[in-house]
């Protein structure tokens, strides 16, 4: 657990949780932390990703005389999205709107110097124009379309390749990450009109930026990329961390 206080959290957040220091847990919003404030300084540092435009609720009930209070950081602009202390044993902050694409940073601790065990229950909102979107560009004949995007963990790709002018032929579509190329065998079907990846894992831990690429071996013309992510079954976990 870090060691530090509410007034001094900012300089640390700013600073120090860059390079991974004083971090209790990394969450996919949906997911749920069970932890504890173990003394009256400690400060739980929790983190996850959003996309642009996405929303976040976020519940944390104390047990015992726990009265719990928190402060989000949007990492990439160092701003404070909101800093409140609960009245009592439970903390509900709606409807929290997140601005940037990246790293977000949630601290917990105690509002009155109270100890003991909290569970932070996060919902999300995905920002739907960041999972379901119709890309369209003009692809010189010999020349290749892309279409890059923004995911998170526990996210699967599925994507069309739609030539929509006369005479374009579209080929050897391909996609991007973190890593280099990805492999889509499996995944990946051609029709004579069409190219089409169904329900792709994209295998990633955190926030990642992929391309998707696509050739057009016809005349030049239109080709209309729809682009679908949608996060697996299995998305939600629970994590869990005490003083021990």
């Amino acid at each position: 657990m870090s060691q530090l206080t509410i007034k001094s959290l900012c300089v640390y957040l700013l600073v120090a949780v860059t390079a991974g220091a004083g971090l209790d847990a990394y969450l996919n919003l949906d997911d749920k932390f069970l932890g504890e404030i173990c003394d009256p300084n400690d400060v739980d540092v929790v983190e996850f990703d959003a996309l642009g435009g996405s929303a976040a609720r976020f519940h944390i009930t104390g047990a015992g005389n726990l009265r719990p209070q928190a402060m989000l950081v949007d990492e990439s602009t160092g701003n404070v999205l909101f800093d409140i202390a609960a009245t009592g044993q439970r903390l509900f902050v709606s409807a929290v709107d997140l601005p940037s694409t990246g790293r977000y940073v949630l601290s917990i601790a105690s509002a009155d110097g109270s100890t003991g065990d909290y569970e932070l229950k996060t919902v999300g909102r995905t920002n739907p124009k960041k999972l379901n979107f119709v890309d369209t560009q003009n692809v010189a004949s010999g020349g290749t379309g892309e279409v890059e995007f923004d995911a998170l963990a526990g996210y699967r790709l599925s994507a069309t390749f739609i030539p929509t002018g006369p005479g374009v032929r579209v080929d050897n579509a391909r996609l991007d990450g973190p890593d280099g190329p990805v492999n889509l065998s499996g995944f990946i079907t051609s029709f004579p009109d069409l190219i089409r990846i169904k329900e792709l894992p994209l295998g990633i831990t955190s926030l990642a930026s992929f391309k998707l690429s696509v050739d057009n071996i016809g005349a030049t013309g239109n080709v209309k990329t729809h682009v679908r992510l949608a996060p697996t079954l299995d998305r939600k976990t629970v994590v869990e961390d005490d003083c021990n």
